[in-house]
């Protein structure tokens, strides 16, 4: 089992190792579909608003709940959209064609304990 802290309501809960991966996927792809949206918004002169997407369950599976992938993924969206808007790596970084969240900031946003 691990252990997540939420930082939506300051408590804990446990899940298994495919809770722990979805919620890191969350992350991940919040961040890339947040790049994408923040670039986008920016080209066409759109103003700084990642609040228009409303997509957060984008690859939920039911192995956590809804309102945790959704706001795990919220919060990679975030910080993806502000990379992509002022078209900056500060929170993720460019691997060939594809995006990722930095591993100290995905940690930061999970909090994830391993197993005891």
């Amino acid at each position: 089992m691990y252990r997540v802290y939420n930082n939506n309501n300051g408590s804990y809960y446990d899940t298994d190792y495919r809770g722990a991966e979805l919620l890191r996927n969350a992350v991940r792809t919040g961040y890339t579909q947040g790049y994408r949206q923040g670039q986008m918004d920016r080209r066409y002169g759109r103003g700084y608003n990642y609040n228009n997407y409303s997509n957060y369950d984008y690859g939920y599976r039911s192995y956590v709940a809804r309102d945790q992938y959704e706001y795990y993924f919220q919060q990679g969206f975030q910080r993806g959209y502000q990379d992509g808007y002022n078209n900056t790596y500060q929170y993720g970084y460019r691997t060939g064609n594809g995006l990722n969240i930095l591993g100290g900031i995905l940690n930061s946003i999970l909090n994830i304990a391993n197993p005891r």
